[in-house]
């Protein structure tokens, strides 16, 4: 999944003498702690995702999507950044970090490397997607998004960054590190006849 490689990546950074900080629920503090890197939580240590998404939602005034409802993680990371961002730009003031390693699922270490305006570095666990086809995925894979266009108004207006919606699980970077597996690609183009 999408841990896997992030956890490699923190052990492979603290093995060659970085400070790593990994943010990520308190269900997987002990597997990010057994690489070496600083556990760290998103604000408290029950954050929850979905709950943040929802809480979002509620806070813009904006009626929830179903896909919000049914707790669709693709859709749902989209107002969950907004929710965690306050908390995770006061903590990289504390820890001055000199790039950002974050999985393509997660907004917010996106959002974070443009408003600190430093490298990001995006882990994907999957074959990237075309960018054509990346361009209209939020109108092609979601009933509505109005949680997300007023997520991504808000964020314009509170960080001045310009976060599109339809890269919700796909947030490349100058810098994207794909991990993948050519059996759950068969047939792409990309791995070629061979």
């Amino acid at each position: 999944g999408h841990l896997q490689p992030m956890l490699a990546l923190a052990e492979a950074l603290v093995l060659d003498g970085w400070e790593a900080h990994f943010f990520t629920p308190a269900t997987c503090r002990a597997r990010v702690e057994g690489t070496g890197a600083r556990w760290c939580h998103y604000g408290q240590e029950d954050w929850d995702l979905c709950a943040a998404a929802e809480r979002v939602a509620l806070r813009l005034g904006v009626e929830p999507d179903a896909e919000l409802s049914a707790h669709v993680l693709p859709y749902a990371v989209v107002p969950a950044t907004l929710d965690v961002l306050p908390f995770l730009v006061g903590r990289m003031a504390q820890i001055r970090p000199r790039f950002l390693l974050y999985d393509a699922a997660c907004c917010w270490g996106w959002a974070l490397a443009e408003i600190l305006g430093i490298p990001g570095v995006c882990s994907m666990t999957a074959l990237p997607a075309p960018l054509a086809e990346r361009e209209t995925s939020s109108a092609t894979e979601w009933a509505s998004s109005r949680v997300l266009d007023a997520t991504a108004a808000a964020m314009k207006a509170a960080y001045g960054v310009e976060l599109n919606h339809n890269y919700s699980y796909a947030n490349y970077s100058g810098c994207t590190i794909p991990w993948t597996s050519r059996c759950w690609h068969r047939g792409n183009g990309e791995f070629g006849a061979g």
